[in-house]
């Protein structure tokens, strides 16, 4: 608050110099008077003004309110000394107040003996230009000091000009007048006391009766926080006590949301009963004991598990057999749900997890898989959040949700008496208390705290008396200054709360122990002391003993009244304490260790940590959360002096990046490409060879699959250029693959066919595997899987199922999900060309499922395309259309423009065979617009012949110009090889030549494009072509038809 005296220059005119210092001394001392009624510090006397704080040095719930009603009876209490003024000087003193609302940095400033304490910030400027702008006599108040004093005053908004040295535009309200009423809506929530849940509570009693008869439920809870979700999970254990049943539970971190199985974790050493002073002997044979009580394959689930605690196992344990990392995620997830369903096999279970919006996507996935699979087991899984999480997997039969919503104004009054430990509260007190809450219990909980524990009540005879005045200085105004107040009067702990809120919301009493510079009695006494105030929640003893904050916007208070300078010296001091006495903990979270390393300016260090939390997820096939670590590592990179070695790390990250990215998104998704522009933008500022033809490949697919095909090869090129000048022949079968995707998709099979040999001849796994988590494929399955699909074009069937199938078995061996789906797909389209309709489905389903269970969202939609043409071909015209429109939509939106000449014409040919000839005509005009566009054409020949079949449809059927249509396929498929569309086109025309009366013409054209063929014979187009050829009058066609 500043306030300033009006006129001064001329008062000092009008009065001697001696009578003017008393009148100043008169001023000074009746605004201080006033200032110190109302708990204000008068930080600075300039002269005819003051400076005064509110909030400092000591907070109080309402000091907006303070400020204002000091401002007011500040210039009361003046118009009483004026009195004086005039009778004996002929004058009289006015003064304006300006009040603002912010936070600011208050320290020392001067010079050697002439230093003094002062607020620093905007918030200061701005309250003193307030002051400058308001009328004589009146007190002007900021929006942001407003906002905390609703209902409280009668206020009025004046024009504002723009302030001196503010860039945003300050609205000012002049205080008329105290309102008569004390309402003010809190806004913070808390973890209350529970009161009036009586029907949720009997809820879950109803669900758990189920389970006890072996039908598992899922509870969904949710609410804002504060809204007495933990709360009532203590009321359900308490109910649940005298029921034999097993309670688990764990919770998700803010630190850690990207840890995968970080909750998991929790869980496990809670239930085989880690102790803090364990060795990783002992925590390795209590997991292998409480394995084998709940009878549990100790052989095959032990080191699953252990590897998930990052346990080491003996000799006499076998390891785990080599796998894949997503293979062995996903054993890690069957483990645990097979652990869980073992646990309630011996008797009930009930599994808590709170705070489901912080967890990692993979225990998100874990709970998925558990909630499916518990509707026969005596298992209750009770999920808390927030109301804004979106749960990821469907709803079903054995989900309830549970949505808390604000008490009523009766339950607020019985939660007052519980909370005043069943005094007698006032009525005026209470409904006060319930005005202000909004029926949030943690906001009814804190403001019957704050007033019990002030000097404006007392305890008589069992009941609760007011000394004071409610409206002004008892009850916060927002929980956030209830909580600042609550920790200053505790000034003692105060400091031992922050550096506690540092660590996080959760902290074991040997690392506070290790971080804090107090000796043992001490720290002992002032954690006591916080448990004792309720701001912390104690669990075992001292020393194995772990604090908790009461909630999480408790912990956020402490941290936030902590200077930067402070904070980023305690997550100095945590990290490396964290790092030299608790290395268990580093190697477990590794995330959380970054998080203190960047946040205490540690930039090398927390350049490592980011990157290990991302190897570890990218180890597990976590690959969201991987990608949030390693985009946080780039951040922290940038912090860094540029070098060399910099450039060099951060195209090394990027592509980490796009590996994650492309896993989960797939290679056409507006994420991929946004990378793809950063690695584009970077990569030859980097001076190493393995480096750049990662970046190299990575571009090369994402041109390829946009269909920018003369793009893709020039960078093959380089790519094969910077192999042979780095001598590197692993280099340089890299780009051998694309370039053989790009021929192939050109229609230049011959060469597509070369490239795609020299990566047969030039693969070894154990060079190239690891490229799958730049490219997200491997190299092998792609060269074997599009050999297929042009194999079957160039007139092999059988040569292209067996291609297809030695795809689907590399994708498998090297148990890389994102390769087996390709190739399932791409041999759903081979037997679908060759009219095995039923295995096409077969194919086709296994990818969309393995697509669904692993995220991969591209691959999906490219899988239900084959899904949907598949069930088409086999007569469900219109349930298989509308599966195909589904997956292309999803390709599509996913910015995926491969194989679209392809994924068009076969559903142009879908809607043909369904009758409809204008959406197939409409398909074959985006076809043919994107071929002329990309230079995609592989599916050219087939695209003309199937514009003449349009041609031959409806009223107006244009045989001359089907007939151009197809003896341009003919030229075509005959110019490219593809010697399956040319039998196709050469079926077209006969069979038009056919309703002419050109038999003959007809059987010559298609005789010998028939018997060139030498496998196959039982496939459909060769089928056709024979009973074609039969009914033209070929005498060898009757022939074969006959045997």
């Amino acid at each position: 608050m500043f306030c300033d005296i009006v006129g001064s220059t001329e008062l000092s005119e009008k009065l001697d110099p001696e009578i003017l210092r008393q009148v100043i001394h008169s001023y000074h001392d009746t605004t201080g008077r006033v200032i110190g009624r109302y708990g204000g510090h008068n930080a600075q006397y300039l002269g005819d003004g003051l400076l005064v704080y509110f909030g400092y040095p000591l907070a109080h719930d309402d000091d907006a309110e303070r400020a204002v009603r000091a401002g007011r009876e500040i210039i009361t209490a003046l118009s009483e000394m004026n009195e004086k003024l005039e009778k004996e000087h002929g004058t009289a003193i006015s003064v304006r107040v300006g009040i603002h609302t912010g936070p600011v940095v208050v320290g020392a400033v001067g010079y050697g003996g002439r230093q003094e304490t002062l607020a620093l910030g905007s918030t200061t400027n701005i309250a003193a230009r307030l002051e400058s702008v308001a009328e004589p006599n009146t007190v002007l108040v900021s929006e942001a000091t407003l906002r905390l004093i609703p209902g409280l005053f009668v206020t009025e908004e004046v024009p504002m000009p723009p302030l001196k040295g503010v860039n945003t535009q300050i609205r000012g309200y002049v205080v008329r007048h105290p309102s008569g009423v004390g309402s003010s809506l809190a806004k913070t929530v808390r973890l209350t006391p529970l009161v009036g849940r009586e029907l949720e509570v009997g809820l879950c009693l109803d669900r758990w009766e189920m389970v006890q008869d072996g039908a598992g439920q899922a509870l969904l809870l949710s609410g804002d926080a504060g809204i007495g979700k933990s709360r009532l999970l203590v009321v359900l254990r308490e109910r649940l006590a005298e029921t034999p049943h097993t309670w688990l539970e764990c919770r998700g971190s803010s630190y850690m949301k990207n840890t995968a199985f970080q909750p998991v974790t929790g869980l496990l050493q809670q239930a085989v009963g880690f102790q803090p002073a364990d060795t990783a002997e002992i925590r390795l044979e209590r997991l292998r004991k409480g394995l084998e009580i709940t009878g549990v394959a100790s052989a095959r689930t032990l080191p699953l598990l252990a590897s998930l605690l990052s346990l080491p196992l003996p000799d006499n344990i076998d390891p785990l057999p080599p796998m894949s990392a997503e293979r062995q995620r996903k054993a890690t997830i069957a483990a645990l749900v097979d652990w869980i369903h073992a646990v309630a096999a011996k008797q009930p279970l009930v599994l808590i997890v709170e705070d489901l919006h912080w967890c990692d996507p993979t225990t998100i996935e874990f709970l998925g898989i558990l909630i499916e699979q518990i509707e026969a087991s005596r298992v209750m899984v009770v999920v808390a959040t927030r109301p804004e999480t979106k749960l990821p997997w469907p709803v079903r039969s054995n989900q309830t949700p549970v949505v808390l919503s604000p008490l009523r104004r009766s339950q607020v009054a019985t939660m007052i008496t519980s909370v005043s430990g069943g005094y007698t509260v006032p009525k005026e007190m209470v409904e006060f208390i319930t005005d202000k809450a909004g029926g949030i219990p943690l906001y009814i909980e804190e403001i019957t705290k704050m007033m019990l524990e002030s000097d404006r009540v007392k305890v008589v005879d069992g009941r609760v008396e007011l000394v004071g005045e409610i409206d002004t200085q008892t009850v916060p105004t927002t929980l956030q200054d209830s909580l600042m107040a609550r920790l200053d009067s505790r000034a003692d702990a105060k400091e031992l709360a922050q550096l506690a809120a540092v660590i996080g919301r959760e902290s074991t009493y040997r690392l506070i122990e290790a971080v804090t510079e107090l000796d043992e009695s001490d720290l002992r006494r002032r954690l006591a002391e916080l448990v004792t105030a309720e701001l912390f929640y104690q669990r075992g003893v001292i020393p194995s003993a772990t604090f908790t904050f009461k909630h999480a916007l408790i912990q956020d208070t402490a941290y936030r009244s902590l200077l930067r300078s402070d904070r980023r010296k305690f997550h100095a001091r945590i990290a490396r304490v964290l790092e030299s006495d608790f290395p268990d903990l580093v190697l477990a979270g590794p995330e959380m260790m970054a998080y203190h390393c960047e946040t205490g300016g540690l930039a090398d260090d927390a350049l490592k940590y980011y990157c290990l939390s991302g190897d570890a997820a990218a180890t597990r096939s976590a690959n969201r959360e991987a990608i949030h670590h390693y985009e946080h590592a780039i951040k922290v990179l940038h912090t860094l002096p540029e070098s060399a070695e910099r450039s060099r790390k951060n195209l090394s990250l990027l592509l980490l990046v796009s590996g994650c990215q492309t896993s989960a998104f797939g290679w056409g998704h507006p994420d991929v490409a946004d990378t793809h522009k950063r690695i584009e933008s970077v990569y030859r500022d980097v001076d190493d060879p393995k480096l750049l033809s990662g970046a190299l490949l990575a571009l090369i697919t994402s041109h390829n699959v946009r269909a920018e095909f003369d793009q893709a090869r020039q960078l093959a090129a380089d790519l094969l250029s910077l192999g042979e000048s780095a001598n590197e022949p692993s280099i340089s079968y890299m780009p051998e693959s694309q370039l053989g995707v790009t021929a192939y998709l050109q229609g230049n099979y011959a060469a597509a066919a070369e490239h795609f040999q020299h990566v047969e001849e030039g693969y070894d796994i154990d060079r190239h595997l690891p490229l799958t988590r730049l490219t997200g494929y491997d190299l092998r399955v792609l060269v074997r899987s599009f050999s297929a699909l042009m194999r079957w074009l160039q007139g092999y069937p059988d040569q292209a199922v067996a291609a297809g199938q030695r795809a689907i078995e590399t994708a498998d061996t090297v148990q890389h999900f994102e390769s087996a789906v390709i190739a399932r797909c791409l041999q759903a389209w081979v037997l679908l060309m060759r009219g095995d309709a039923s295995d096409a489905i077969e194919q086709a389903q296994e990818a969309v499922n393995i697509s669904r269970q692993r995220q991969l969202q591209f691959l999906e939609g490219f899988g239900r395309t084959m899904l949907g043409l598949a069930i088409a071909a086999g007569g469900k015209h219109a349930d298989g259309l509308e599966e195909y429109r589904d997956g292309c939509k999803i390709m599509y939106d996913a910015g995926t423009r491969f194989h679209s000449t392809g994924i068009l014409g076969s559903g142009a040919a879908a809607s043909l065979r369904a009758g409809d000839s204008g959406t197939a005509k409409s398909a074959l005009d985006i076809a043919l617009m994107f071929q002329n566009g990309s230079g995609e054409r592989f599916w050219a020949p087939e695209l003309e012949r199937l514009m003449g079949e349009v041609c031959l449809t409806g009223d107006e059927a244009d045989q001359s110009e089907a007939e151009r249509q197809f003896q341009d396929a003919l030229k075509t498929a005959r110019s490219q090889g593809a010697k399956s569309f040319e039998l196709r086109a050469a079926m077209s025309l006969a069979r038009l030549w056919q309703t002419q009366d050109r038999k003959t013409d007809a059987r010559e054209l298609l005789a010998p494009v028939y018997e060139w063929f030498g496998e196959g014979l039982d496939t459909g187009d060769l089928i056709e072509a024979r009973s074609l050829l039969q009914a033209l009058g070929h005498a060898e066609a009757r022939a074969a038809a006959s045997s």
